[in-house]
This record gives C-alpha cells, sequence and structure tokens, in this order.
C-alpha cells in the first residue's frame, strides 16, 4: 500500500516541472492557427504518453497514473483542437496496452475531457478575463474532474473495483486534485498574462495606427516649453512641414501673433491644474506663409514614466468652416445689396467706441427724401440702382477712419471721428451735391440729414441713435413737401415723355371731372382735388411699359392683366405725399364699377368713393371721343348716349345724367 501511495504521488508530482518548463514558453499562447493547435496536441499527448509509461500498477492490466490531471486542464485551457489529440494519442496508447483495466482508463479519459470541454465552452473566456486570487471555482472542477475519473472504475472487473477504489480513493479525491488545481493556476496566470501583454501590444499598435493614419493633426507636447516631442504625418501636412522640421519648432512659432496671448491663458490654466483639457480654434501659420484656422483640443497626460508634464494635442482643419462662418456673420452684419455695415454692425460699433472711450465722435443719419415714391413710381430695380449710387458716393467722400452704414430701406448713417462741426457740414455738402446731380430718372434726388456729436458715455447709444433721428425729422419736416412736390412733378413729366398722348388724356380727365364736381356743387376744395386727381389718375402708367401704352391694336391678356396693375400702382406712389393721401384712394378706385365687375378691388354701389365714380365718367368719356390708333374717334352725343347705356352698372346714372345735362349740356334721353 505504501509503495502504491508512493508511485501515485511521484506520478501526480512529476507532471508539475513539466508543465512548468511548458508555461514558462509562449506556446500556449491561443489564437495561432490550426496548426499550432495541432502541434500543442502532440506536445499534450507526448506528455500523457510519457505519464501512462510511468504507471502505479494495481494488478495486472490495471493502471493508475495522472493523466486525468493532464487531459482536465488541457480541455479547461487548451483549444479543442488540441486536446483531441492528445485524446486520441492516449486512448490508442491504452487500447495498445491492453488488460482488464483498458476500457475503465478509456472511460476515465472520455469523462475527464468532456467535463473539461464543457467548462471551456460555458466559463473560459468569463474566468480569463478576470483576476482571480484563490480560485475556488479551479479547485472545485479539479474535485469534479477526478470524482468522474474515480467513478470511471466502475467498469472493472468486479472483483478488481473493491481492491482499486479502497488504494485510489485518496489519490483522486486529494492528491491528483491539489496537484491539478496548482498546475491550473499555473496555467491560468501564464494565460492571463500572454492576453494581457497581447492586449498591451495590440493598444499600442493601435494606438500608433491611429496616431499615424489619424486624418487629423496629433502632436505630444512638452508643457512647460511647447516644445513637440512628437507629431504624426497629418500635422506636417497641415503646417507644410516634415516630421523633423516640426520636432525642431514649437507651438509658438506656429501659432498666428494674434492667438498666442488666448492660448497661453489656457495653457497656464492647463498647467496649474485648474483644467484637465480645453478646446479652442486658433489660427496656425504654415511653412509657405498661408494662414488656417484650426480647432484644437487639448489635454494633459499622466504617465508614470516620465517625470515630464505633457500634453496631447489634437487638430482639426476647420478652415472652410471658418470662411464659411465669415460668409455667414459678414451677410448677418452686412447689406446685401450695398454691402455696407447693416443697422446690427452700425449699433455694435457705437457700442464698441463708448467702451473703448473713443470720444468724440458724430453721427450723421442720412434719408433719401422721397425715395418710396421713386421705388414705386420706377420700380425696384431702379430704387436699387439709386441706393447703390448713394453707397458708392458715401463711400468714396468719406475719410479712411471714418464709417458708413446702411441702417434702413433709405437711410444711411456715417460715423466720424472727432467733433469738428466744420469738417462734418462738408462732408454732408459734398454727399448732397454729388447725389443732386445724380438726376435719376430726371428726378432731382436729395438727402435730408440728422447730426448729434457724442462727447462721453453720459449719453447711451440708443439715445444718441434717438436723437440723430430726431434731428433728421425736424430736417424733413423742412425739406420734404417741396422734395415730394419735384419728384412727383419729375415723375408726371416721366409718364408724359413716354407716351405724349397721355398727358392731353390727363388734362382733359382733370378738366371734365373738376367741371363734374363744380356742378354737383361740391366746395372749391373738392374741386381742387377733383382737378388734382384727373390729372394724376393715371399715374401708375409710369410703371408699365412703353410697348403697352403706345401699342396700335387690343392688348392681349398679359398685357391687360399688366395695365389693370397701374390703379394700384399711381395709389402706392400717391401715398408718399402725405398732403395727397386722400387722392390716392379716389385713384385706387377711378376703374371700379357699379355691378361689381371693375378692378382691382371689385367694388360695387357705395363702396366705391363718390370722387372716383367721378373721374370713371370723364375717364371714359375721354376715352370714347379721342383719338385713339386702334379705334376711331365717337362724337359727343354719341359718347354720352354710351354712358346713359351703361348707366346703373358701370357708372352712377345719377353722376351721368348731371355730367350729360349740365357738363356736356346735352338733351338725350
Amino acid at each position: 500500500m505504501n509503495n502504491i501511495f508512493i508511485y501515485v504521488v511521484f506520478n501526480s508530482v512529476l507532471l508539475i516541472p513539466i508543465f512548468i518548463i511548458y508555461t514558462s514558453t509562449s506556446f500556449i499562447t491561443s489564437n495561432k492557427g490550426r496548426l499550432h493547435d495541432f502541434w500543442l496536441g502532440l506536445i499534450i499527448g507526448g506528455i500523457g504518453i510519457f505519464v501512462m509509461m510511468n504507471p502505479t500498477e494495481f494488478s495486472s492490466g490495471i493502471f493508475v497514473d495522472s493523466r486525468s490531471i493532464l487531459l482536465g486542464l488541457s480541455a479547461m485551457f487548451f483549444p479543442y483542437l488540441s486536446t483531441i489529440i492528445a485524446l486520441v494519442a492516449m486512448v490508442t496508447l491504452r487500447i495498445i496496452n491492453g488488460g482488464v483495466g483498458a476500457l475503465a482508463g478509456i472511460m476515465n479519459m472520455v469523462f475527464v475531457t468532456t467535463i473539461g470541454l464543457l467548462w471551456h465552452l460555458y466559463r473560459y473566456e468569463k474566468v480569463i478575463h478576470k483576476e482571480v486570487k484563490f480560485g475556488l471555482e479551479l479547485l472545485f472542477m479539479s474535485e469534479i474532474i477526478h470524482i468522474a475519473a474515480l467513478l470511471s472504475f466502475i467498469f472493472l472487473p468486479k472483483e478488481n473495483i473493491e481492491f482499486v477504489l479502497r488504494n485510489s480513493t485518496l489519490p483522486f479525491l486529494v492528491i491528483y486534485p491539489i496537484t491539478m488545481y496548482f498546475l491550473l493556476l499555473l496555467i491560468y496566470k501564464a494565460l492571463r498574462e500572454d492576453r494581457l501583454k497581447e492586449k498591451l501590444t495590440n493598444s499600442e499598435h493601435l494606438f500608433k495606427t491611429i496616431f499615424e493614419q489619424a486624418p487629423i493633426g496629433i502632436t505630444l507636447t512638452e508643457s512647460a516649453t511647447g516644445k513637440i516631442m512628437d507629431s504624426n504625418t497629418q500635422f506636417g501636412k497641415m503646417v507644410g512641414l516634415t516630421k523633423e522640421e516640426v520636432l525642431q519648432s514649437d507651438w509658438m512659432r506656429l501659432t498666428h501673433p494674434d492667438d498666442i496671448p488666448k492660448d497661453r491663458e489656457y495653457m497656464g490654466k492647463l498647467l496649474k491644474g485648474e483644467i484637465n483639457s480645453y478646446s479652442l480654434d486658433k489660427r496656425f501659420i504654415r511653412k509657405d506663409g498661408a494662414m488656417m484656422w484650426t480647432n484644437i483640443l487639448v489635454s494633459s497626460l499622466f504617465s508614470g514614466h516620465s517625470s515630464i508634464a505633457q500634453h496631447l494635442c489634437m487638430i482639426v482643419d476647420i478652415h472652410n468652416r471658418k470662411e464659411i462662418e465669415e460668409k455667414i456673420f459678414y451677410a448677418y452684419v452686412h447689406d446685401h445689396l450695398t454691402g455696407l455695415p447693416n443697422q446690427l454692425d452700425f449699433m455694435n460699433k457705437l457700442h464698441t467706441l463708448m467702451k473703448k472711450n473713443e470720444f468724440p465722435f458724430t453721427i450723421a443719419i442720412a434719408d433719401v427724401n422721397g425715395f418710396k415714391m421713386i421705388n414705386d413710381a420706377f420700380n425696384r430695380e431702379a430704387g436699387d440702382s439709386l441706393l447703390l449710387q448713394i453707397a458708392d458716393i458715401f463711400e468714396s467722400e468719406k475719410r479712411k477712419d471714418d464709417y458708413i452704414a446702411r441702417i434702413g430701406g433709405d437711410e444711411f448713417a456715417l460715423i466720424l471721428k472727432g467733433n469738428d462741426e466744420e469738417i462734418t457740414t462738408d462732408i454732408i455738402q459734398r454727399v448732397q451735391q454729388r447725389i443732386e446731380d445724380l438726376s435719376h430718372h430726371k428726378v432731382v434726388v436729395s438727402l435730408s440729414f440728422g447730426v448729434v456729436v457724442a462727447m462721453n458715455d453720459e449719453i447711451g447709444v440708443d439715445e444718441l441713435v434717438k436723437k440723430a433721428e430726431d434731428d433728421l425729422n425736424q430736417s424733413k419736416l423742412h425739406e420734404s413737401p417741396s422734395t415730394r412736390s419735384k419728384v412727383l412733378n419729375a415723375i408726371v413729366h416721366t409718364l408724359h415723355e413716354k407716351n405724349p398722348r397721355e398727358e392731353l388724356h390727363s388734362r382733359r380727365v382733370s378738366l371734365l371731372a373738376s367741371r363734374l364736381a363744380k356742378e354737383m356743387g361740391l366746395g372749391s376744395k373738392e374741386v381742387a382735388q377733383m382737378k388734382t386727381a384727373g390729372l394724376l389718375h393715371d399715374i401708375g402708367k409710369i410703371n408699365i411699359d412703353e410697348s403697352i401704352l403706345n401699342k396700335v391694336g387690343p392688348l392681349n391678356d398679359k398685357e391687360w392683366a399688366e395695365m389693370k396693375k397701374h390703379p394700384e400702382k399711381g395709389y402706392r406712389i400717391m401715398m408718399s405725399v402725405t398732403e395727397l393721401g386722400e387722392i390716392s384712394s379716389y385713384i385706387l378706385s377711378h376703374h371700379e364699377r357699379l355691378d361689381g365687375k371693375g378692378y382691382p378691388q371689385g367694388l360695387k354701389g357705395d363702396e366705391i368713393p363718390m370722387q372716383s365714380r367721378i373721374i370713371t365718367i370723364a375717364d371714359s368719356f375721354d376715352a370714347m371721343t379721342a383719338w385713339r390708333p386702334y379705334k376711331e374717334m365717337m362724337s359727343e352725343e354719341d359718347a354720352a348716349r354710351e354712358l346713359i347705356r351703361c348707366s346703373g352698372s358701370q357708372f352712377d346714372p345719377e353722376l351721368v345724367s348731371i355730367f350729360v345735362k349740365q357738363v356736356l349740356t346735352l338733351d338725350i334721353q
């Protein structure tokens, strides 16, 4: 019995030096391919054969050895293929050895291998990725495997079972499990270290790959000096330098001078530990002198391998984004038509001047007199052209340090350095003179100005601007009536130049309308209004193409649609003249009909102003009796009959009766 026990211990301990030598090599590393697994299986099988050739013999044909340890740990920790190859080799040897214990020996190996493979399938990956201190699970598996091995003895002849169990229970339940547990821990730690080394190698390789192949610039920098210790290829491309040139440089030499203070401020906070990282938009100066915008993300690096403070910087080229942002911002603070700064930029400029205490300065706000009337009469394109010319004049007349902005539809603002009244007056007069020389569509253009001087910050920006606008409004009170009258006369003159027939028609309508108003018993003011309304009733035609106005023959649908817009256009022009605002509504409705089939609003009956009904009669009568190239003239009698015929549908019957009997003095039933 003692000899058997000694042999069992020797047989199990025999595996320990073999596995120590084995695990000290790198051959146990997993995931090396099928060929590696095949050779590993042969090695394990070889060890198993060596162990089986030094067994403990209980009786003839019955051998006990530590193969269960070998196959158990192989199945638990090594690739499936390796374990199967080892199993086949060892089973083959056992078959060759033969004897009454052959079946039990084979079942021993099958039981042990199956349990180990099941553990490998369900538990291996989970266990190998965590730190095991005492490995109770491994000890438990060692016991389970050897209980299964012990149970395999039931396949022995009955007369041998009791003897073998009595002599092998202690080795199989104590010695082999302890030996296997020790070897499992040994292999586990070797495999885990190998895994960690592999992860570290992969991480280093991944970092180097990312560092070198990243589409952004990456640098490793000494925090205190700004010296670049390492950089990737992309950063070199961004700044136009080779890697050697980059490593010989530092951040301050590559950074745009205007961005250095902000960069130093953040870096100071980083060195003091106030922040661990920061992001900043900054400019680099390329080797060719060009400037490029980047966004940098700087982060402190904490490494136990170096006492030097370092930081990692990732640099993204945002030059295109910045160009787009600048274009968007430019559009945000500039007038799209003239390219001048807009009201927002003007207000920002004033706030900046006051914040920097750059006193004194003068604000001059200018307004184009009669601009709305010009815009309505000659179309928007003509108005835009005028504004562009005015902007050019301001730009050319202001001094280098002066500022000009378009702050509204027809308003411009000057900011002049200083408070010299003589200089301000001189600039305003030069601008006024050049603008008056424009003679836009034969309309003499003029500006009204409001001026205020800022001496200190006692008055806020909003109040300063209000003072300038109040001064402008005072100027316009004196200038606007005469200016608007001149503009209106110029519009009428232009219309009559485009179509001389319109001048004669307007004068006749004016005369007929005023006579009808007088015969109706209206007061002198109302009669005068009708005279003016008749003269200006077709002023909206100023914006209609001459080819339509002078066309010989009927208008087509498109031309007629354009012609029907003239009451509305005339209304908008007249609304620009405050003192003629009442007349504008008469002009708007002079093509309405009593039956509601007129234009532009489709008014009917008393909805149509009486004055508009007067103009309608005078306008229609003259159209019928005056010469037209596309139709014959009618006599006054025939025209009067047509008015009477259309009374109640197109014309006011009462007004037609007065017009025929008292203005035309005709007796027609």
